[in-house]
Formats: C-alpha cells, structure tokens, sequence
C-alpha cells in the first residue's frame, strides 16, 4: 500500500507554506535581534541571570534557522516552548 503524499493537495500549497515559515521566521529574527542587540528598541538585554536574556539568542538562531529551511520541525518545537514559557511566565506575573 503506497501512500502519494500531495494527494488532494492543491499545487500551491507547498509554496505558500513556505512564505508563512518565512514570514514566521522573519518576525522570531526581528524580535531575537531586539532582544540581544538592541536592534530596532536599542534596549539590549545581557542579564543571563534572568529567563528573558535568553530569549534573544533562542530567537535569532531559531528565526534564521526557520528562514533557511534548515531543521525546520525541531526549530519549530523550541520555539513553540519557548514562547509556551513566555506566555506562561507572563501570566504568573
């Protein structure tokens, strides 16, 4: 039993999940690069004692790896964490 993977599927399909990983991957970039540099707030944050000084790092790295296509579903599972403990640090507040 052989299983046609695109089947049913509309041809334009692959190509607009591929803008919607950019897309995605764009935005983790942007917010990482703000994070750790300061890129567009010019507020950089270095204190690696707290959970939020990581975030720059996890983002910019995950954002790029998304951009590029590379090891997409493991990026996609850390970054997914990563903003579950965000969300969830940000309520316990």
């Amino acid at each position: 039993m052989s299983v046609q993977p695109n089947r049913g599927s509309p041809s334009w399909l692959p190509k607009l999940l591929s803008m919607v990983r950019i897309a995605v991957g764009l935005l983790f970039l942007e917010h990482g690069l703000s994070t750790a540099f300061g890129f567009v707030t010019g507020r950089a944050d270095h204190d690696f004692a707290q959970l939020h000084a990581w975030a720059g790092p996890i983002e910019t790295i995950g954002g790029t790896l998304l951009i590029l296509g590379l090891s997409t579903r493991t990026t996609g599972f850390i970054l997914s964490g990563e903003m579950a403990i965000a969300y969830f640090s940000s309520r316990l507040r």
